[in-house]
């Protein structure tokens, strides 16, 4: 099972969850240079990297996430990334990181994610183990767009406040303060 996903990136400083970052532009990526710094990868697992001015994760195995991003560190900030599903199942999940401890022996960070068949989730990996924050499982909503459709994806970051918004239509809003600062980046996985 392969599954492919291209994103576009950008990342905004947030001092408060508003329709135009408050804090102004930290970083703009249009992916059309393929030595911005971004993971580039192939092993059995997975694939990440850029291709024609875009950035592709192809997730190579079942139930299986996978991220990439920069070693930028943040902590207040909005990120918002335009993303569609180029193949494969559409039983999956894609979306952005946010506080990712890259230092840590075990992965701690935040996740927002969508799907290709309308569903939704705010999570944390924390010291590897995976957990959803804003219900027990991913809901659905009909502001993600499906079958492949371009969707505009924003995670906003904002001190212990994590909200996720698809297509400018709030999804989820949640508290958690474990993590407070870390790298950002974008992520896929499949299910079963």
């Amino acid at each position: 099972m392969k599954y492919l996903l291209l994103f576009s990136l950008i990342l905004s400083a947030c001092a408060s969850p508003t329709p135009v970052p408050s804090g102004g532009l930290l970083y703009l990526e249009d992916f059309s240079q393929s030595d911005s710094g971004w993971d580039i990868e192939d092993t059995s697992e997975k694939q990440v990297g850029y291709e024609n001015s875009q950035y592709r994760i192809v997730v190579k195995e079942a139930n299986f996430n996978v991220w990439a991003g920069r070693t930028d560190s943040y902590s207040d900030v909005r990120v918002d990334v335009d993303a569609a599903n180029n193949g494969g199942t559409e039983d999956n999940s894609f979306g952005i990181i946010c506080r990712f401890d890259e230092q840590a022996t075990k992965p701690n960070l935040y996740f927002f994610i969508v799907s290709t068949d309308g569903y939704y989730a705010i999570g944390k990996v924390k010291e590897g183990s995976d957990q959803l924050l804003s219900s027990n499982a991913m809901e659905y909503s009909e502001a993600v767009r499906r079958h492949g459709e371009s969707n505009h994806v924003r995670a906003e970051c904002n001190g212990s406040t994590l909200t996720l918004l698809a297509n400018d239509s709030q999804l989820a809003q949640v508290t958690d303060d474990d993590f407070s600062s870390g790298s950002v980046g974008l992520i896929a996985g499949t299910f079963d």
